[in-house]
């Protein structure tokens, strides 16, 4: 629990445990209703942000995992399953898995044909207005950056950017960070 946080339910060992309301800031105003576990969201539970982003379904270990429905500010949903947070599908998931061994390994040219599929999945997926979309336009930039083409890199991040400030505002720390990643250009 972070500091400005407020939980309402069973602690057991300092920490949340069963049925809880957990209200806060952790990155933007939030709120989880449902079952914890060792302190984190752990079972069925719903996730809320203000501007209308909300998660119902399962979790483990604090992350959204197992069947779940993701709906954002402008409607658009994602009905399925969930895995350490992020949506799965075999050939999202596939072409991002690929992408981050290259990556890790730095090989940031082996990994971008990885990293535009997954780009490419992510929009015929959930659209180009997504979060999922953006956070594909995240990836694809970085590695630009990491090759030195800072040229490629910057519309991406710049419509990540735009994609994110709408669905989650302003003054929310992912929107802060797509800012750093366009300081760093």
């Amino acid at each position: 629990m972070n500091t400005g946080d407020h939980y309402q339910g069973a602690w057991i060992n300092g920490k949340p445990e069963g049925q809880g309301v957990l209200t806060g800031k952790r990155n933007g105003n939030f709120k989880y209703v449902g079952e914890f576990k060792n302190g984190g969201a752990h079972g069925i539970g719903t996730f809320t942000e203000p501007g209308g982003y909300k998660y119902v379904g399962e979790w483990k270990d604090d992350k959204r995992h197992g069947q779940g429905t993701e709906t954002y500010a402008d409607g658009t949903k994602y009905v399925g399953e969930y895995r350490d947070g992020n949506p799965q599908t075999p050939e999202l998931d596939a072409a991002f898995k690929q992408y981050r061994a290259l990556n890790k390994q730095g090989k940031y040219a082996e990994a971008t044909p990885f990293a535009q599929t997954f780009l490419e999945l992510a929009k015929k997926e959930f659209g180009a207005t997504h979060r999922h979309y953006a956070t594909g336009l995240n990836i694809l930039a970085g590695l630009y950056v990491d090759q030195g083409r800072y040229a490629d890199a910057e519309p991406l991040y710049k419509r990540s950017l735009a994609i994110d400030e709408k669905a989650l505002g302003p003054d929310h720390p992912d929107v802060a960070t797509v800012l750093n990643n366009l300081a760093r250009l």
